[in-house]
């Protein structure tokens, strides 16, 4: 028995063939329209960013290059944090005496650590983040400051930090606001250790304690927030403090 064996039309050949380059450049025009899987809009590029904790715990990110601004919505602490690099191309964003605000991840992703969520919980992106500006001048703000911590901390308390032009004034004030929530926020016998405080300029930020109580806070106008100690590191010097 013979097999029969069927042959090809040139002519239907070719026809194929066109027609399949035909629809080539189409379907790989499409496929470029596509997203990839992991696509997120950019979170690493400078500028004003809000976000919010399905609690609705939120707080503004401002960056510039490696250096970022972080506010709580509803703290009156602006902090100065560093971009550190982390495993998996993430990102790690810390204060000035480590303690990690936020991991930006590879993909995108925003966590945010914090006293409720320690390990860190993932948070959205908002439409209108809370703006982050310079701090504000405050008159009386010295005497205003002597007496909120001769009240909390129950001992007479003063604070000093002198005239200064308005640029440098509101960065001198900050400061001294600073200083004085990580007073309240400190330990008792921390506290103890502070009968007042002067605020003045310097190099760097920096943090002094005599033994006659004097607590001197150096700010580095120049630098804006960074240029100050945050509550935490006046909170753990004066804890070494202690130790010592």
């Amino acid at each position: 028995m013979k097999r029969s064996h069927s042959k090809t039309n040139p002519l239907c050949f070719a026809l194929l063939s066109s027609a399949i380059l035909c629809l080539a450049p189409t379907a790989l025009a499409q496929n470029d329209d596509v997203s990839p899987l992991f696509a997120v809009d950019p979170i690493f590029r400078d500028g004003l960013q809000g976000f919010e904790s399905l609690d609705g715990r939120g707080f503004s990110l401002k960056r510039s290059g490696n250096e970022m601004l972080f506010k709580f919505v509803d703290e009156q602490e602006v902090w100065a944090l560093d971009s550190v690099p982390g495993p998996r191309g993430d990102e790690f964003l810390k204060n000035d005496i480590g303690r990690i605000f936020v991991r930006l991840t590879d993909l995108g992703g925003v966590i945010l650590y914090d006293a409720e969520n320690p390990q860190g919980r993932p948070v959205d992106p908002v439409q209108d983040p809370m703006p982050i500006g310079a701090p504000k001048v405050e008159d009386d703000l010295e005497q205003n400051l002597s007496i909120y911590l001769t009240v909390r901390l129950k001992s007479q308390t003063k604070v000093r930090f002198g005239d200064h032009a308005d640029e440098e004034r509101r960065w001198i004030q900050d400061a001294a606001r600073t200083a004085a929530e990580g007073l309240v926020r400190s330990e008792t016998e921390a506290r103890a250790l502070v009968s007042s405080v002067h605020v003045r300029t310097g190099p760097v930020p920096e943090l002094e304690l005599e033994k006659s109580g004097l607590l001197t806070v150096y700010v580095a106008p120049d630098i804006g927030y960074a240029g100050r100690p945050s509550t935490d590191r006046v909170v753990l010097f004066l804890k070494n403090g202690l130790a010592s």
